[in-house]
């Protein structure tokens, strides 16, 4: 293969790529078809075929893709020297900012989990799982979390944080209607909640 025709085929799979991540979060993965994906990336579906064979193999290279956002800056958090609540309220503006831009993901990924548990985290384990800056940050802030007064487990803290980040765009639809809300422009609302999110998650360390 010539080094124009290796750079149209990567041209061709970002943009199938993108035209699936469109298609699967404005419907799911159950009501999305591998003929929709090729509408929306105006190619024909035999090509799609060429390229990606199933959708579960799209949906695959979906959230690699989402994961390839983050782990090099999860990376980048892991080798830093910072204390724990330093190093915590990195990760929460790496994932509020990540939200922020991407504000279809957390109910994307919510619903696909509650659908279909064990393909979501078979996909995560085989690309997170192999990373050792990612598992030595997990061991040395659970150690870290052992010596708190009381202890807490790295499961708490994660899931707390996650709750705090994740539920508000959930909810984010309803709440910006509500008549006393002083801005309905959902990145401002999160910018602004990131303060009170570190603030409750670093409580949980005193």
């Amino acid at each position: 293969m010539s080094v124009i025709e290796e750079i149209e085929k990567s041209d061709i799979e970002k943009k199938i790529i993108e035209a699936a991540k469109e298609v699967f979060l404005s419907q799911g993965f159950e009501n999305t078809t591998m003929q929709s994906i090729a509408n929306k990336a105006k190619i024909s579906r035999t090509s799609l075929n060429y390229y990606y064979r199933t959708k579960d193999k799209l949906f695959e290279a979906i959230i690699k893709d989402i994961i390839n956002i983050f782990v090099p800056r999860l990376k980048k958090i892991a080798k830093s020297k910072v204390n724990l609540q330093t190093r915590i309220e990195l990760i929460i503006d790496l994932y509020t900012e990540f939200i922020i831009q991407n504000p279809l993901y957390p109910n994307f990924i919510l619903m696909e989990i509650k659908m279909r548990p064990k393909n979501f985290i078979k996909i995560i384990s085989l690309e997170i799982e192999s990373i050792d800056e990612l598992n030595q940050m997990s061991i040395n802030i659970n150690n870290d979390l052992k010596k708190i007064n009381p202890p807490i487990n790295l499961q708490t803290l994660i899931l707390s944080i996650a709750s705090l980040i994740i539920f508000p765009t959930i909810v984010w639809p309803v709440f910006k209607n509500f008549e006393d809300q002083s801005t309905n422009d959902f990145s401002l609302f999160m910018t602004n909640r990131k303060v009170h999110i570190k603030k409750m998650s670093i409580s949980l360390l005193n």
